[in-house]
């Protein structure tokens, strides 16, 4: 029993652990973050990647896994979010195509509100290359 006891604190030790590094990244305001620093995510979600391949499967390893392996599929499409060329006018349909709350805009879009819609990203990959191409 004492096993199982410890083997969960350490799952949900590491679930904490990956949910504070992740909020850190969700703050940041995607204007400055865009510019350089979003590749320290890449780092993140790759040495978590490897982390969690090595550890035994319970379900928080398996629920990061999920997400983590969810963000290094949309990784291109976050790239492509940069939007060095993008108007303002290719920022308001990537906000409406990515179903973002009403009140995001282009000035106060977070990192985080691109993590939370790598569900969606995923589902219009094709439009977010297509708007990428048209700016």
């Amino acid at each position: 029993m004492k096993d199982e006891l410890d083997e969960q604190d350490k799952a949900w030790s590491l679930f904490d652990e990956f949910k504070a590094e992740l909020d850190k990244f969700s703050q940041e305001s995607w204007l400055t973050f865009r510019k350089k620093e979003y590749f320290k995510f890449q780092d993140f979600f790759l040495s978590q990647a490897e982390r969690l391949k090595s550890m035994n499967k319970n379900v928080v390893s398996r629920f990061l896994l999920r997400l983590v392996d969810d963000y290094q599929k949309a990784w291109p499409l976050i790239k492509l979010c940069t939007g060095e060329s993008f108007e303002k006018e290719h920022w308001r349909k990537l906000i409406t195509m990515l179903k973002m709350p009403k009140e995001v805009t282009f000035d106060n879009l977070t990192f985080g509100n691109l993590l939370d819609s790598v569900t969606e990203m995923l589902k219009k990959h094709k439009e977010i290359k297509e708007l990428s191409d048209k700016a």
